[in-house]
Parts: C-alpha cells; sequence; structure tokens
C-alpha cells in the first residue's frame, strides 16, 4: 500500500486515542462508509474524517502544518470530503495536536474565497 495511505490510518487511531476518548459511542466507520461518505469514525457527536499532515508538493521532503488540501473531487471525479453531507467534522492532524474544523463551515469558508469553475460546491 502507498506510505501516505499507512500513515493515514496511523493518525487515525491516534485521534481516537487522543481525543475521542472523550466522546461517548465512538465506532469506527464501516468500509462503506469510509469510501461512501468520507467518514473515518461515528460518535454521538457527529462523524468526523481524520486527515495526516501532507507536504505542499510531492517533491517536497515532508509533512508540514502550514497547508491543508481540500478535496472537491476526488481522483475519480467524485464528491470530495469537502462537499460529503454526511461529515460533520474534519480533523486536521498537526505536529502536536489535532485542529478540528466543521465541514459545512469549511466548505463555505472556501467557497467565500476561492473562485471555482464548478455549479454545485
Amino acid at each position: 500500500m502507498d506510505n501516505s495511505w499507512s500513515r493515514g490510518h496511523v493518525v487515525e487511531k491516534e485521534f481516537a486515542r487522543q481525543l475521542l476518548g472523550r466522546c461517548t459511542g465512538v465506532k469506527a466507520a464501516t468500509k462503506a462508509q469510509q469510501i461512501d461518505d468520507h467518514l473515518d469514525y461515528v460518535t454521538d457527536q457527529g462523524t468526523f474524517d481524520v486527515k495526516a499532515r501532507k507536504r505542499v508538493s510531492r517533491g517536497d521532503d515532508g509533512e508540514q502544518d502550514q497547508y491543508v488540501w481540500l478535496e472537491l473531487r476526488n481522483v475519480l471525479g467524485n464528491d470530495g470530503w469537502l462537499v460529503a453531507p454526511k461529515l460533520d467534522y474534519v480533523a486536521f492532524e498537526r505536529l502536536d495536536d489535532f485542529v478540528i474544523v466543521r465541514r459545512d463551515r469549511l466548505k463555505q469558508l472556501a467557497v467565500d474565497l476561492c473562485q471555482f469553475n464548478v455549479v454545485d460546491c
């Protein structure tokens, strides 16, 4: 498997260990929920997708905390996690912690700040 995919799973487990222990009813998402709905965890507090730190570009040496990638469309051309209606929160890994944001508010910020050549975001 791809190294970033493997690293993502490690980060998801660390997020669950650190933060979701405070929530009740925590369940790992099913494979279908992961693929169709962009979910990693389902809790009584909402649904979460965990994003590992990323490089800015493929040629960069390491992960960084300054920028995050927003996914409107995935590599298959399907809706990305930013427009996933069943996703409540996105947890972005940083060097020493996680930042949790509401997906709908992040989507609205992206729509407000960016010019898109798509009809429905």
